[in-house]
C-alpha cells in the first residue's frame, strides 16, 4: 500500500481492489491519507442500464423486421391477387375476340 501511495496517483490498486485517494500535506511535513473505496456497484449498474438498452434496440429492430415482412407478405398476397385478375382478363378478352 505504501509504495502504491508514494507514487503520487489519485487511485491505487491493491490486491485486486480499486480505490481513490485523496492526500494533504500538513504543516509538520507529514502526509495525510484518505483512502475511499471505490463503487463497484455504479459500474455494475452502469453495466445493467447498457444491456437493457441493448436488449430494447434488440427487440425495437426485431419488431420492425416482422411488420416489414408482414407488409411483405401482404404486398405479396395483392400481388397474386391482380395477377389472378389479370389472368381472368385475358381469358375473357381472348374469348371475345
Amino acid at each position: 500500500m505504501l509504495r502504491e501511495l508514494a507514487k503520487g496517483g489519485n487511485t491505487v490498486t491493491v490486491a485486486g481492489c480499486q480505490a481513490k485517494v485523496v492526500s494533504k500535506t500538513l504543516p509538520q511535513g507529514a502526509t495525510l491519507y484518505a483512502i475511499l473505496k471505490e463503487e463497484v456497484s455504479a459500474s455494475e449498474e452502469l453495466l445493467a442500464m447498457h444491456q437493457q438498452s441493448i436488449r430494447n434496440a434488440l427487440a425495437n429492430t426485431q419488431q420492425v423486421f416482422v411488420t416489414m415482412i408482414d407488409k411483405l407478405k401482404e404486398m405479396a398476397a395483392q400481388a397474386r391477387e391482380t395477377a389472378a385478375g389479370s389472368t381472368e382478363g385475358m381469358k375473357v378478352i381472348q374469348h371475345i375476340v
